[in-house]
């Protein structure tokens, strides 16, 4: 099976330092809600919830907040056989999509 072919996508946060990176209970994981709403639990992966479910379609995933157009922009490069490739793009106002 191919690494490009994944169910989800999760999302995690640090302060990035050179400490902190190496630090596992220094990294919050996103644990489901909207806005205000929104959940993060520190140093337990265990607990994080999937931000994206894309069955055999998560491949290789990106985020990036852009200032000029106030969107959150994630991109998706998956596999589709063994020579194709797909990306989905998606744009949204908030990091889970709504």
């Amino acid at each position: 099976e191919m690494w490009m072919l994944g169910d989800q996508v999760y999302l995690a946060r640090v302060t990035p330092t050179v400490g902190n990176i190496d630090d596992k209970t220094k990294w919050e994981f996103y644990a489901g809600g909207h806005g205000s709403a929104a959940k993060w639990v520190a140093g337990d992966v265990s607990k994080a919830t999937p931000l994206v479910e894309f069955a055999n379609h998560t491949g290789c995933t990106t985020m990036t907040y852009f200032a000029g157009i106030k969107k959150y922009v994630m991109s998706i490069n998956t596999a589709h056989g063994q020579k194709q490739t797909g990306i989905f793009i998606t744009a949204n106002d908030h990091l889970w999509g709504r």
